[in-house]
């Protein structure tokens, strides 16, 4: 079953982009949530004509998504993420959607949907994110839409743990400054299953390796930016040098040339206090000793140790390792230089099987409702 929803739901694209978030940002979380405006339409039957007719509403369906730690709302002095005491996300939406969306007269809505008014903080994000998409040459400031960054407003879904007042956990969401949707302690949170290990939220979370003292973890983007940078000075001087080479220096003395008879165009002319006259006289530059390009290729191939891109990585095997063995190189030996990249397959199928699980109880519990 978790296999065919694996297929169903594109699961692929899913941890693709788990694994991209993973290895920059170093955390991702997954929400697999039950979505009630998704499915088919559900037949009714109708006692009058004895027929089963196409109804209005929708049977829903489960549906997940890859959020990132700056979606998400936690207690970060609690490096544990099962014991988190409250866990949720936001997200920014239209202001027409929020109303439609939260409209409904069931247990738990508050009825103030139609209350729900554009965010000034979300519109303002949106206008800088839209402002850097077309910050570039060939685009004009006319080409920008102004309709993409207004009317927008942020939804804050907060899912808080089970405790003594609220047995069954407790869900409250936010549209904006109004509070569309908070639970009561019968009704509890809508994800709650009180399994051996009880589920209250609709989260998983991934991290790249942790990070002690601290909730989120390292990613590997992290540790190799300080040697990108260094490799970035490098070759700016590299450039640098080569230009100033390339272009050629002449030394006269001081006075010696009229104006107008030689300007020195594309070159370097410097003056000199000399004690008698002489005619101009170019020399070369001074190269680049060769230590430097030797740190350069230094720093170049400990990032390829850190990031794991060699030998088993790349498809390659080292000498007198079979594949077999190289796959189980990367797990038994942590300090192999595969081993960095090696973690994320384990992490990811950890995960997969977990929110796929997680699929399946939304799917079974789901239409008891």
């Amino acid at each position: 079953v978790v296999n065919a929803k694996y297929e169903l739901d594109n699961e692929f694209l899913r941890a693709r982009e788990a694994a991209f978030w993973l290895l920059t940002v170093g955390n991702v979380f997954s929400k697999d949530y039950w979505d009630y405006n998704g499915g088919n339409y559900v037949r009714d039957y109708d006692e009058a004509t004895g027929q089963w007719v196409q109804g209005d509403r929708l049977s829903g369906n489960n549906c997940s998504s890859i959020l990132t730690p700056f979606h998400m709302i936690l207690d970060h002095s609690v490096l544990d993420f099962e014991q988190q005491p409250y866990v949720g996300d936001q997200y920014v939406v239209d202001v027409d959607w929020a109303r439609q969306a939260f409209n409904i007269d069931m247990p738990g809505y508050t009825g103030k949907a139609s209350k729900i008014t554009e965010s000034d903080t979300a519109s303002d994000v949106m206008a800088t994110l839209e402002g850097m998409k077309f910050n570039v040459p060939y685009l004009s400031r006319s080409s920008r839409d102004s309709s993409a960054v207004r009317n927008k407003t942020l939804i804050r879904e907060l899912f808080i743990k089970p405790n003594k007042d609220f047995p069954k956990g407790r869900l409250i969401i936010h549209a904006g400054d109004e509070c569309v949707y908070i639970s009561d302690a019968q009704t509890g949170s809508p994800y709650f299953m009180p399994f051996e290990r009880t589920l209250w939220h609709p989260y998983c979370f991934m991290r790249f390796e942790e990070y002690v003292g601290r909730f989120l973890g390292k990613s590997l983007v992290e540790q190799l930016v300080p040697i990108q940078m260094r490799i970035n000075e490098i070759n700016k001087t590299i450039l640098t040098n080569a230009n100033t080479i390339a272009k050629p220096n002449i030394l006269y003395p001081e006075g010696s040339l009229k104006s107008g008879v030689w300007d020195g165009s594309g070159s370097r002319m410097i003056p000199w206090k000399a004690t008698g006259q002489g005619p101009p006289v170019p020399f070369n530059g001074i190269p680049l000793p060769q230590q430097f390009f030797n740190e350069k290729q230094i720093l170049i191939d400990q990032m390829v140790r850190i990031a794991g891109t060699n030998f088993v990585m790349q498809g390659q095997t080292p000498n007198g390792v079979t594949a077999a063995a190289a796959i189980e190189m990367p797990a038994s030996i942590p300090e192999a230089p595969a081993a960095r990249m090696a973690v994320v397959p384990p992490i990811l199928t950890i995960a997969c099987t977990a929110r796929g699980l997680r699929a399946i109880v939304w799917a079974v519990a789901r239409p008891a409702d």
